[in-house]
């Protein structure tokens, strides 16, 4: 028993405003992402236990850490004085 090919359809889509978008939404983060780290003041964040999650360059060096020293390791309390805790 042969089967025959009676038809073929063909769909398309033009994704080009998709693309576009995505090249957008890759674009403004990059230039967030420059903006954090380069801001002349010093951002940083941290999960719910105070731990440090995000930190920019800027507070890096005015703390003198490493990211990698801080980063998932230290809580924001560790860089406190005692005086500063209270």
């Amino acid at each position: 028993m042969h089967q025959n090919v009676i038809g073929v359809q063909i769909i398309s889509q033009d994704i080009s405003s998709h693309r576009l978008a995505e090249l957008a939404l890759q674009k403004a983060s990059e230039e967030i992402h420059y903006l954090y780290n380069h801001a002349p003041c010093g951002y940083h964040s941290v999960d719910t236990t105070g731990i440090f999650v995000r930190i920019n360059e800027t507070e890096l060096e005015w703390l003198g850490y490493l990211r990698e020293e801080l980063i998932g390791k230290m809580q924001f309390a560790d860089l406190l004085t005692p005086a500063s805790r209270k």
